[in-house]
């Protein structure tokens, strides 16, 4: 039996899972000074560890670009998205929960791992599935 591929669906399915690579990833720096407040011992943190919150998130989102592309050529893509949304909740739950600053920093990692997986994965979907207007569409 074969499934019939419905382009305008899919092709808002993958906007709404980029909306989420997009919260997950702009997210941080809305709450910096409330995240610098929180965590901070004597009231504050540095802005060395502020500034290692933002790297620590775009190191998540370069390995999750580099590990899923070959990955996903072997496996298929779904196993990927859905791993990556899920990656990417659990990260923004553990945020919202992380009770000291090393806690906090491996779960914006893991928000940035998600999000890096979601964009390799979702920009060539929508492109395949848009080919009489790529550009448009991405």
């Amino acid at each position: 039996m074969k499934r019939e591929v419905r382009p305008t669906l899919l092709t808002a399915l993958c906007y709404a899972a980029m909306m989420c690579l997009a919260i997950g990833i702009n997210l941080l720096p809305v709450f910096l000074t409330s995240i610098g407040a929180s965590f901070g011992e004597g009231g504050t943190l540095s802005r060395e560890e502020l500034g290692r919150l933002g790297a620590v998130a775009f190191a998540g989102l370069v390995a999750g670009i580099l590990v899923t592309g070959p990955l996903a050529d072997r496996y298929g893509a779904k196993p990927f998205v859905i791993l990556a949304n899920a990656l990417t909740v659990l990260g923004l739950a553990g945020m919202a929960a992380s009770q000291t600053f090393s806690l906090l920093l491996v779960t914006v990692f893991v928000v940035g791992l998600g999000a890096g997986m979601l964009d390799m994965i979702l920009s060539p979907v929508v492109a395949a599935l848009n080919p009489e207007r790529r550009t448009a569409a991405m």
